[in-house]
């Protein structure tokens, strides 16, 4: 004859009736468990209408005339609402050998817990074992929920235990289990005992809102290991390969236990719920099969206990669809992958908007459609491979990189935006078409952010050369072109080339430029677009400096909003008040000093720039004498100044005319293109 274990509170000393205490004691839950000595095991069935079931008194209610025990198989089966108490303050939970549930009854465990030996089980439309309470607690070895039969937890526990044989929760087809709350397992390692949850049925997580006209509150379905071993799995969509999942609105369904296979159910995801599988210390990688879907349906719905649009959040390590269907129904309506994606079969019907905040990757046999807009998060790049549909509005905020390592591919979207952050990654292999990453824009692309350019072998171990002339026609778009690159990234440029930004009415030209430090110059100005902006005497920010006076002093011709890097003060020079000016070379070589007191510094690199500066004192003529200012009282005088491109250095220059009374003082600086002095 079997014992039957009793949960007494610790330090409590029971008073022995009719039961025989053993010494075998064991911890388990946290609780102490006194093994007590039973009868041999009996059906027993509730016949006491709506009550309670009493761990002690109330064997009225039962057709053996005593509550059932450890070894005792208690039967539920008429529609009635039986509710569990427990009189006696020395034990903490009701223990069965086994519960058959059917006929539309209802098991409240009303914050109690109940510790079942084998079977659980939950049979036949409203048949029902309510678990609402955060005490409420459900351990068993084996659970079944069939024939249309439910489990509701709002904060209550159910707990899978493997101590002598493995456990296991199904749920049938027409059966589900839905609510809140946390259904933990706990498996052996020696010998090696699994827990098993299958969804044939429905998983539905919810929390009742407190009024119609309010949202529910936010609750949490979380499936949670106690101890894991790798054993066992959650089966999410069933052996019949059909179950399906609900994420209500405001809800989060969480599990560390790791997918058996697949997905190949339905997953539902309404207004700002959370789907995460797998966490940081047990990631969890997961797919769709080519019989699942995805649906969100989050969108703005009004009347009594209506919602504004939503988002629907999957978390995770990483998910691959390798074919079925992810739908966003509502144009208002957004899924948010915060999760690594990998798409590279099935279908993305997407009627509002997608967002990847983790990278991603496109290949082949994936697919878009719909009219809503992928959105590339900041921070995040997706990879799109040759032979991927992408047929999508495209929103790129971070990284779009055509095509992977030594792979040249084309990528077409509805419409391109381009964001500060956006970057688009392009690989030049070549001269013809097929030798570089293209983007084609079937409506309007709107470019912001950065272009990189790079180049990739032309053949296996040979590098691709490119020469000055050649152009790439490396975006087209027949909805036109707005706006420009903020940044040209051609750091991977051969030396001694560079390239040139042509934007054009319905696309953007790449074309290859020689290593000319003015043409490298201009080129980091993508808004100066067109070739008569770019000659030295245009002022294409009509701020009266052309672009050669700019190019002397780092200055931006697309701005005509000065940055501060010529500046005239009055400092302290060799221990004397002086009028000095400061301003950029660029590659400052000679310095001269001519018989009129002038200044001239020279820009060793073509175009040779002459940089001259004068004094005066009534702006007729200029014959004071200018000298440069160095050591600590120049150091002193740059402090503070903007920081400078490379190639470009500070010169301070001082005049000698006196500064005492109302003397007034200028210095002149003139920039102009020249041969070397001899």
């Amino acid at each position: 004859m079997r014992s039957s274990p009793v949960f007494l509170r610790p330090g409590f000393r029971p008073v022995i009736s009719n039961r025989l205490l053993s010494a075998a004691v064991v911890l388990a839950c946290g609780l102490a468990i006194v093994e007590v000595a039973g009868a041999a095991a009996r059906t027993a069935t509730w016949i006491g209408g709506d009550g309670d079931w009493d761990s002690v008194y109330g064997g009225e209610s039962w057709s053996t005339a005593a509550s059932p025990d450890t070894d005792d198989n208690a039967i539920l089966n008429t529609d009635h609402t039986v509710r569990l108490i427990i009189s006696k303050p020395w034990i903490l939970t009701h223990m069965v050998g086994s519960i058959n549930m059917s006929g539309s009854c209802t098991l409240k465990l009303n914050n109690r817990s109940i510790n079942v030996a084998g079977l659980t089980s939950v049979s036949g439309n409203g048949t029902l074992l309510d678990g609402a309470g955060l005490s409420s607690l459900l351990l068993s070895r084996i659970i079944t929920v069939s024939n249309g039969g439910t489990i509701f937890l709002d904060g209550g526990t159910i707990m899978l235990r493997s101590v002598t044989d493995s456990s296991s929760l199904t749920i049938g087809t027409g059966s589900m289990l839905s609510g809140n709350g946390v259904i933990t397992t706990e498996e052996n390692y020696s010998p090696p005992l699994s827990s098993n949850i299958v969804n044939n049925g429905l998983i539905a997580v919810s929390k009742p809102s407190v009024l119609p006209t309010t949202p529910p509150e936010p609750g949490e379905l979380r499936i949670a290991p106690r101890s894991y071993y790798g054993f066992g799995h959650l089966d999410l969509d069933g052996s019949t390969e059909a179950g399906v999942v609900t994420v209500g609105r405001n809800q989060t369904f969480i599990t560390d236990l790791p997918l058996a296979d697949e997905f190949n159910g339905s997953l539902s995801m309404f207004h700002d719920s959370h789907l995460e599988i797998g966490s940081n210390s047990n990631p969890i990688h997961w797919s769709l099969g080519s019989g699942g879907t995805i649906e969100i349906d989050n969108g703005a719905t009004t009347g009594t206990g209506g919602a504004p649009a939503g988002t629907a959040t999957i978390v995770g390590a990483g998910f691959t669809q390798t074919g079925g269907t992810i739908s966003v129904a509502d144009a208002d309506g957004t899924l948010q992958l915060d999760v690594p994606y990998t798409f590279n079969g099935g279908l993305l019907n997407n009627q509002g908007r997608v967002i990847l905040k983790k990278n991603a990757s496109i290949g082949a046999g994936a697919s878009f459609v719909g009219t809503g807009t992928l959105s590339i998060a900041e921070g995040s790049e997706v990879v799109t491979e040759a032979g991927a549909n992408t047929d999508t509005a495209l929103e790129l905020q971070g990284s779009l990189r055509i095509g992977s390592a030594n792979t040249i591919a084309e990528v077409t979207v509805q419409k391109l935006q381009m964001g500060p952050s956006g970057k688009l990654n392009v690989d030049i292999t070549g001269t013809s078409p097929a030798q570089y990453d293209r983007v084609t824009v079937n409506g309007v692309a709107e470019l912001n952010g950065t272009l990189s350019l790079r180049f990739g072998e032309e053949s296996p171990g040979v590098p691709f050369v490119p020469a000055v002339g050649q152009k790439f026609n490396i975006l087209s778009a027949s909805g036109g072109v707005t706006g420009t690159f903020k940044t040209l990234d051609t750091s991977a440029t051969p030396s001694g080339l560079a390239f040139r930004i042509n934007y054009l009415s319905t696309g953007v030209e790449a074309e290859v430029v020689s290593d000319d430090k003015y043409e490298l110059w201009i080129n980091r100005f993508p808004a100066v677009a067109s070739s008569s902006d770019r000659l030295y005497t245009a002022d294409p920010d009509q701020d009266g400096l052309n672009n050669l006076m700019e190019f002397a002093l780092d200055e931006d011709p697309s701005s005509g909003k000065l940055n501060g890097k010529v500046v005239t003060k009055i400092a302290s020079v060799n221990g004397e008040k002086a009028l000095t000016l400061t301003f950029p070379v660029h590659n400052a070589g000679a310095i001269y000093d001519s018989p009129e007191g002038e200044f001239l510094v020279i820009g060793m690199m073509e175009p040779y720039l002459h940089y001259k500066v004068q004094a005066s004192d009534d702006l007729v003529t200029f014959p004071i004498n200018v000298d440069q200012v160095s050591g600590a009282d120049a150091t002193a005088i740059q402090a503070d100044l903007p920081a400078l491109g490379a190639g470009w250095s500070y010169i301070t220059c001082r005049s000698h005319g006196p500064l005492a009374g109302n003397h007034l003082g200028f210095l002149r600086l003139d920039i102009s293109e020249g041969p070397l002095p001899p």
